[in-house]
């Protein structure tokens, strides 16, 4: 009798376990473009050894829904106030492990920098499978977030789950006074702020598409969009050839694998699912 109610329980276990966790390499994998799926595995079996700090779990989360979804949104359920495009970049994909610090070297000259860290700054990754490359660069996160993810307007919290990225980029103007000023001296210095529109693929971050962008900015922080420096212009460069996805990965209890294929499945608490959001931008 207990033998039975052992396996009972083990065999609920099992059932209840996230298999985004239980899944070989080649399972993840499988289902890409039949030019990344070795890159893939490599990629997989290397990481940890290549960037210690790196999120598997949000790796293996943003190459699977690559995997599944680049031939068709299987959350096509989701109607985002822009209507998110069509996946037409096969081979790549930017991860960004939201609760990681990019780290860097305390010196007097920069004051941002919080031992060995920056408070407010995360660890980016421009992915492409193809040509089996991986590179590391920093993502602003928003200043309002903590354990809350909302896409509600004014709150500076960066928002989680899966985007895809518009084909085109545009000027980015950022909303407040003195933002307006920083960007203004920046582009004395040569530098012209750009952006591209992301658009959300879950029901919770899918009211967002002309709100967060992915752009240039000056900060050490953002009011909620994932920026970077104009240094990293590159990467706007790359993934606005075509549409890329582009996942901002939290805490792994916001990130269901059955949320990689169905729109309402994202684990979010009622009081942080989408309101209507503000008619102006409000981040820098």
């Amino acid at each position: 009798m207990n033998y039975l109610i052992y396996s009972l329980i083990f065999i609920v276990r099992i059932a209840n376990a996230d298999s985004l966790d239980t899944m070989s390499n080649q399972e993840i994998c499988k289902n890409l473009d039949s030019r990344a799926v070795q890159n893939c595995i490599y990629l997989l079996t290397t990481a940890k050894g290549r960037y210690p700090d790196i999120n598997m779990r949000g790796l293996k989360y943003s190459l699977y829904y690559l995997a599944e979804n680049h031939k068709a949104i299987k959350s096509s359920d989701c109607k985002s106030a822009g209507s998110p495009p069509a996946i037409t970049n096969p081979c790549a994909l930017i991860f960004n492990d939201v609760e990681s610090r990019f780290k860097c070297t305390p010196s007097r000259r920069d004051w941002h920098c919080n031992r060995g860290s920056y408070p407010n700054r995360s660890n980016g990754y421009y992915i492409n499978l193809c040509e089996n490359k991986i590179e590391k660069f920093y993502l602003n996160r928003g200043t309002g977030t903590s354990n809350t993810f909302t896409d509600r307007p004014n709150k500076r919290s960066t928002v989680l789950g899966a985007f895809v990225t518009d084909s085109k980029q545009q000027d980015f103007y950022p909303a407040t006074e003195k933002s307006i000023r920083d960007y203004a001296a920046e582009r004395r210095r040569g530098n012209r702020a750009k952006k591209v529109r992301l658009f959300g693929l879950h029901s919770t971050n899918n009211k967002t598409d002309h709100m967060k962008h992915f752009h240039t900015s000056p900060y050490y922080s953002s009011h909620g969009c994932p920026s970077t420096g104009f240094q990293n212009q590159k990467y706007l460069d790359l993934v606005s050839q075509s549409n890329t996805v582009f996942v901002n990965y939290g805490p792994d209890k916001f990130h269901p694998v059955e949320s990689i294929n169905k729109c309402d499945a994202y684990n979010s608490s009622e009081s942080d699912r989408p309101s209507r959001p503000a008619n102006r931008e409000r981040r820098s």
